[in-house]
């Protein structure tokens, strides 16, 4: 009984803080809409149709990028992660959906508490750190941003390691099977990256305590061998028991982007988000980089809110780490993967370390965004912490150790004070690509061309230009953050002298606001360090003053500063563009409504794609109405797809004609009315939801579609692997990733039959009805026979009749064997009446097959071997763990007896 009250206590603590926090959004009306918030609720509505429609989840998805599979490429896998089965019944009985976050907020509150009373803290240092834990600033901003199942894995973390640490001291069936469901669990959730971290932190772990076994001159290897082997094969049943998507996602992996390019991102791309040394400030000051959105000018490409912690827990962890009663193994656990972490968060700007990992470490290179692993680094400050908390009391009863504490605060006080003195420099160089030598000569043209765009502007409005208006043009140009930002935004909005005198009011208005909130920063760290000094003098000199009261104290003190820290990231009135990010819900559902342009498209009863040039709504919008494009927002495309669009984006963006044809484009939206080759401009403009009001859409109809299945009447086969020849024009190097050297006009680029096939198929000339193309070594010695022995003819014919996600049905009539093309994109799994017809990969992008004469109904199915054979082992895994648990529980409750 103690228990529940126990954990009901928790659980309220928690509750309190999130309803701060979340008030608004638990009752339904309120919602984040970011735009990494409004693609993943597109594709749950395209899907959510397709299952009241099918009776059946689809594992091909053909609304983004002209199709992809679904579990394969982790798209909107709820359904494959068993605590959404219990959601969706609390859902339909009117639970809102943002308690779903909610659960799992408390869940890794709970796991973090249990964590640390099983490492001996007391209740309430536990429960602070399982606040801080689940209401960090990175906890908070992936959910508000949209990206939810971050925060769901994350919160795995401190079950796995109770998990973990229980059944290293004690080998049992029960912690052996409960490991394992929650790493199946976690592997469910789906976020792959936070999942490698926390196997690292495993491995770590088992590495430490291996160490520290061989210097204690420990004897019994063969007990801790199978300790080790015990833990090693629960974790292995826990990852058969996600193989159900695992197996699908390692097979999908060699074709995206994520795996194709030498087995991984490319370490450039991989390292975009690396943390600068210099940043890790935030740590300390939230705003010291300028928090997040527009106002943002650090070291990152961009990003929404600072990894914040916070000098008091930081100061309680160092306490943690130098005299807390947990063991020494322990402690140099938590100090390694601190140090590791943040060493590993460094990325590019550390890129020797960065480099061991990524080339070495297996499917490491798979993963981008090196300061993802931060959360690892403030998940062991946290234990620290709560561990430097909890021993605080003693060691202010001891007159050395409260003289070097409140000495320690002092100290702390006068360096932020001091620090609050230093005006930030605003800019940096190297974030704009602009080298400190040619830093003064750029500005000092700036500063000319505002001196001559200006000219006797009354700046200060007064009716007359004089010396007040020169200061004040003198002022603000001498401000080189200023300058450039204004700079950037002069050139995008039009040289005009009014649009030039707003941008200057408005560049000052923001720089004023990052050197305020720069400044509110020092001031409530002061308070909150003059604070916990004053707590903790009063309570090293009244003996009356409880141990638990001191705890509570500098418990609410701690979180109260996180919630200042979380309610900017929630509502970050002051951050451009995410100032809007909380919406009703009314405007999400407006986002998932139709609008005219979707209206008069859904009219459309022929099977075609669409190509959106208004670039206004959301690209994966036109999926919430089951309407198929060929663009889209997802983190792991399929690389010849991806390596298309990016060769069409080379050659100016423009689309030929030949290939909207072979993608089965009937319609291109535009914001401007004009004329677009081949294709007839509807007469009237149409309203499409742009953000948040509606914009003038104008609708072009393809004059000549071609069918969505279409016989081919020629084919070249390419075979010119690897070649290698000196390009004479720039716009051959668009071919490869080679680049164009100006002083000696020329490249070397090295092709191989993909490079020559996408060269081809964005080529002006390209037909995919007269001449379509073939990589040989896509096929067998037969295959390539069947293809020369093909002729035209003029009395076949082949109709699509039905269509579904996963299944298509056409019907062809030929009079002889015939090469037929369908607008769908390739990947392994699909087949056609049962394998009886191989399928093949034509223009790189689209499946084919060659069909033997006669008249005849096929059918097109997608039925991969690796989903059936994945949830086989699930659920075989499942029943033994479960299987397990049951027995050791039983075994037990009989030893009792």
């Amino acid at each position: 009984m103690k228990k529940i009250y126990e954990y009901s206590f928790v659980v309220l603590s928690l509750l309190l803080v999130l309803f701060i926090l979340f008030g608004k959004f638990m009752y339904g009306d309120f919602v984040f809409m970011s735009g990494d918030s409004l693609a993943p609720q597109a594709v749950k509505q395209a899907i959510n149709n397709v299952k009241n429609h099918t009776g059946s989840f689809p594992y091909w998805f053909p609304f983004i990028f002209s199709g992809m599979p679904t579990v394969h490429s982790l798209l909107n896998i709820n359904d494959y992660y068993y605590p959404h089965v219990i959601i969706n019944y609390l859902y339909d009985l009117g639970m809102p959906w943002f308690w779903n976050f909610i659960f799992h907020y408390l869940f890794a509150g709970l796991g973090m508490y249990n964590f640390l009373r099983y490492l001996k803290q007391s209740k309430f240092s536990s429960i602070f750190a399982a606040i801080l834990f689940s209401i960090s600033p990175y906890m908070i901003a992936y959910l508000v941003h949209g990206h939810g199942s971050q925060m769901m894995t994350v919160a795995y973390i401190p079950w796995v390691m109770l998990l973990l640490f229980k059944i290293h001291k004690q080998t049992n069936i029960i912690n052996f099977s409960l490991l394992a469901l929650l790493v199946g669990l976690q592997l469910q959730r789906g976020h792959v990256q936070i999942v490698y971290y926390t196997w690292l932190m495993m491995g770590f772990y088992i590495l430490i305590n291996g160490i520290f076994y061989y210097l204690n001159n420990k004897k019994d290897v063969k007990a801790y061998l199978y300790k080790n082997f015990i833990i090693l094969l629960s974790l292995t049943l826990g990852f058969l028991t996600a193989l159900k998507i695992y197996l699908p996602v390692l097979n999908y992996s060699q074709y995206s982007t994520r795996g194709s390019d030498l087995g991984g991102l490319g370490i450039e791309n991989a390292t975009q988000w690396s943390l600068h040394f210099k940043e890790s400030l935030t740590f300390i000051l939230p705003h010291a980089y300028g928090f997040g959105g527009q106002n943002y000018w650090g070291f990152l490409p961009m990003t929404d809110f600072p990894n914040y912690i916070g000098i008091i827990v930081l100061f309680l962890a160092m306490i943690g780490f130098m005299k807390s009663n947990i063991s020494k193994e322990n402690k140099i656990f938590f100090l390694v993967l601190i140090v590791f972490s943040f060493l590993l968060s460094l990325g590019k700007n550390l890129m020797f370390f960065y480099e061991l990992f990524y080339n070495y470490l297996p499917y490491f290179n798979k993963f981008r965004v090196p300061i993802f692993i931060i959360i690892i680094m403030q998940f062991c400050i946290y234990v620290l912490a709560a561990c430097g908390l909890n021993n605080l009391h003693e060691l202010l009863k001891d007159k050395v150790y409260n003289k070097r504490i409140v000495f320690g605060l002092v100290l702390l006080l006068c360096l932020i004070f001091t620090n609050s003195f230093i005006k930030p420099d605003l800019y940096q160089s190297n974030r704009y690509g602009i080298g400190d030598s040619q830093k003064e000569n750029i500005f000092n043209n700036i500063k000319n061309q505002y001196y001559h765009v200006i000219n006797n502007s009354d700046l200060n409005k007064d009716g007359t230009y004089d010396d007040i208006d020169e200061n004040i043009l003198k002022q603000w140009t001498d401000s080189e953050s200023k300058l450039l930002n204004s700079q950037l935004m002069f050139q995008q909005s039009g040289q005009t002298k009014n649009e030039l005198i707003f941008i200057l009011e408005s560049v000052n208005d923001s720089t004023d606001n990052l050197l305020k909130s720069f400044r509110r920063d020092h001031f409530y760290i002061i308070i909150m360090l003059l604070v916990f000094l004053l707590m903790t003098f009063l309570y090293g000199k009244y003996t009356a003053i409880k141990n638990w009261h001191y705890i509570c104290l500098v418990s609410i003190l701690l979180i109260i500063d996180y919630i200042r820290v979380d309610l900017e990231i929630i509502q970050p009135n002051q951050h451009i563009p995410n100032r809007k990010i909380v919406q009703e819900i009314s405007e999400l559902n407006k986002y998932l409504e139709p609008d005219e342009v979707v209206n008069y498209l859904l009219q459309d009863e022929t099977k075609f794609r669409l190509l959106d040039m208004t670039y206004a709504t959301p690209p994966n919008r036109w999926a919430a109405f089951n309407l198929e494009t060929v663009n889209g927002y997802h983190a792991a495309k399929l690389d010849f797809y991806n390596r298309m669009l990016n060769t069409v984006s080379k050659k100016g963006g423009l689309y030929p004609y030949g290939l909207l044809q072979s993608l089965n484009i009937k319609y291109i939206l535009h914001n401007q009315r004009g004329q677009i080759p081949n294709f007839s401009l509807i007469d009237k403009s149409f309203k499409l939801l742009g953000g948040e009001d509606y914009i003038d859409t104008y609708i072009y109809k393809n004059q000549n579609t071609i069918e969505r299945i279409f016989i081919v009447n020629n084919i070249e086969l390419i075979n010119h692997e690897n070649e290698c020849y000196e390009s004479k024009t720039s716009s051959d190097c668009l071919l490869s990733d080679c680049i164009w050297d100006k002083e000696k006009q020329h490249c070397n680029i090295k092709l191989n039959n993909n490079d020559i096939i996408i060269d081809k198929i964005t080529n002006q000339s390209f037909d995919p009805v007269r001449l379509s193309y073939i990589n040989r070594n896509y096929l067998n010695d037969s295959q390539i026979e069947d293809l020369r022995d093909l002729k035209e003819s003029s009395n076949s014919s082949i109709s699509l009749l039905t269509w579904e996600t996963d299944k298509i049905i056409f019907e062809a009539d030929f009079d002889k064997p015939q090469l037929v093309c369908l607008s769908e994109i390739f990947y392994p799994g699909w087949s056609i009446n049962k394998e009886e017809i191989d399928i093949i990969n034509i223009n790189g992008l689209f499946r084919g097959a060659i069909l033997p004469e006669g008249k005849k109904v096929y059918t097109m199915e997608f039925k991969p071997y690796d989903l059936n054979l994945g949830l086989l082992i699930s659920k075989i895994s499942y029943f033994i763990i479960f299987f397990l648990f049951l027995y050791g529980y039983y075994r037990r409750k009989y030893i009792e007896l």
